[in-house]
């Protein structure tokens, strides 16, 4: 899910300063493979035992969306003063 973006400013003595956030950016990568298998959850272990040893490789191909999640930094003590 995208978040608007906006960036507040702080104001200080008639300053304006930009405030710090810290931004995860999450890219989604996914592909369909065919497993033969006892079950769903044996399906799924075979196809990530198989991810593991490199058998699918994702690539730009394979891009479903990004997210972008803003935080605002926060200040520790020894910033403050």
């Amino acid at each position: 899910m995208e978040l608007p973006i906006f960036i507040p400013k702080i104001q200080e003595r008639g300053e304006t300063h930009m405030a710090k956030y810290d931004v995860t950016i999450t890219e989604t990568l996914q592909t369909t493979v065919e497993i033969e298998a006892r079950d769903r959850f044996h399906a799924e272990q075979l196809a990530s035992d198989n991810w593991r040893n490199s058998e699918y490789i994702l690539d730009a191909e394979h891009f479903q969306g990004v997210s972008f999640e803003a935080r605002l930094q926060q200040k520790s003590r020894d910033q403050e003063r």
